[in-house]
């Protein structure tokens, strides 16, 4: 019997259904303005957020126990289709009071929270050498779906410091043939540049951990990503923040489904 063809979109739906306060809760990132930032949560375990910072899915549950940090999340107040992140300086209390940020499917947001998280557990994995497997969801978030800017070099994801065992194949299709295609266990998962041309539609298949999941990458013109960032850049100029200025540039991107290109200004902006 075939096991059952899971997209990543279905992923998603199915972390909201079994998840039913994920949409009232308060996702953010928070990074301490010097070495003497604590945050503690309700158990009373203690994080340090510098010089890396951290992301958690409800920030009302986190508070200041010391220093100052930064907080990065989307106010309620936006609604719109592409909400933008907002910062605020906390000295103490808790990170998010009241209701919290906007609705999980406001824009890019949960897209955006998502690669947040994503990138900062796949730097942890690398830096820690984990020997376990990569985990399903940090890889359906971290492969390149939706629209892709053509790359100069081949792209790569990376599982871990030791092979991952869960992986059993990872393969790419152009025009229902085969193109490419990687057996498990491995370090990584790497997309050829020479399959990624301007103009290709092409399909990609992930057999991990026993499920099997699909998805498709649109690859385009970089000449028309280069123009877009510097767009939107312009809107932003006069924020004075580094980070925010590149979070917002990073959800408008993933609001119009450029999710590696967003993926890829998280990574180089969180970086310590």
């Amino acid at each position: 019997m075939k096991r059952p063809i899971r997209t990543q979109p279905s992923l998603l739906a199915l972390l909201l259904l079994s998840l039913p306060g994920l949409a009232a809760a308060s996702a953010c990132l928070y990074k301490g303005a010097d070495a003497s930032a604590r945050v503690i949560n309700r158990s009373g375990e203690i994080t340090t957020p510098f010089p890396e910072p951290l992301s958690a899915p409800d920030c009302r549950r986190l508070r200041v126990a010391t220093g100052e940090v930064a907080v990065y999340a989307v106010a309620a107040s936006h609604a719109s289709t592409q909400a933008a992140p907002e910062m605020r300086r906390v000295n103490s209390g808790a990170l998010i009071v009241g209701a919290g940020n906007a609705p999980a499917d406001a824009g890019g947001m949960t897209q955006l929270m998502q690669q947040i998280k994503s990138v900062l557990d796949g730097g942890q994995r690398l830096r820690s050498g984990s020997s376990r497997g990569a985990n399903e969801d940090y890889i359906l978030t971290a492969i390149p779906s939706g629209r892709l800017a053509e790359p100069q070099a081949d792209l790569v994801v990376p599982l871990g410091q030791t092979a991952d065992a869960d992986l059993a194949s990872f393969e790419l299709s152009l025009k229902g043939k085969l193109v490419h295609r990687q057996p498990g266990p491995a370090q990584e998962l790497r997309l050829p540049a020479a399959h990624l041309q301007r103009g290709n539609m092409l399909q990609w298949t992930l057999n991990y951990a026993g499920q099997r999941h699909q998805g498709q990458i649109v690859v385009e013109d970089p000449a028309l990503l280069t123009q877009r960032k510097q767009e939107l850049l312009q809107l932003s100029q006069l924020e004075p923040d580094p980070l925010l200025r590149q979070l917002r540039l990073a959800a408008a991107l993933v609001d119009e489904g450029q999710v590696w290109a967003a993926r890829e200004i998280i990574r180089i902006s969180l970086a310590p």
